[in-house]
């Protein structure tokens, strides 16, 4: 969080106080960072199941056979991290748009600021599924 000075006249008076901002990062990690970790998600864990079925065969030959036990811990790690970033991501995003609320932001930038996290909720929300969805597969579907 990142704190700004801002100064708010009352009467004639000048009142200097710290209010919470919302910063950049946090509003992108917010509003990407699901996809991200969605992206990771697919890439790793899927390749690392997909490249760790194919075995040699005694004639040489590059066959599918069962993944072993290593390769399907990383393939579960390569799931639960990511899910773990999205649901980050997630209260992130719920924490900034809580934050939104209490300050007095200008009209244009709070609006802006108010599309990117509700985009932000349903790419973070829909990312959260479908990396579950992957998980299950994982865990009960034989992938060789």
């Amino acid at each position: 969080m990142r704190l700004a000075t801002r100064k708010r006249e009352h009467s004639g008076e000048q009142i200097v106080r710290d209010e919470p901002q919302i910063g950049g990062f946090a509003l992108w990690f917010a509003v990407l960072g699901g996809v991200g970790a969605w992206i990771v998600q697919l890439l790793v864990s899927w390749s690392v199941m997909e490249l760790g079925c194919i075995g040699p065969t005694q004639g040489g030959v590059y066959q599918r056979a069962g993944a072993p036990l290593g390769v399907r811990m990383a393939a579960y790690a390569g799931t639960a991290i990511p899910w773990l970033v999205a649901v980050a991501a997630l209260v992130t995003c719920l924490v900034l748009t809580a934050r939104m609320r209490r300050l007095g932001a200008d009209v244009l930038a709070g609006e802006r600021t108010r599309l990117l996290l509700v985009l932000g909720l349903f790419l973070d929300v829909m990312t959260i599924c479908i990396i579950t969805a992957g998980g299950v597969g994982l865990a009960f579907v034989e992938a060789c």
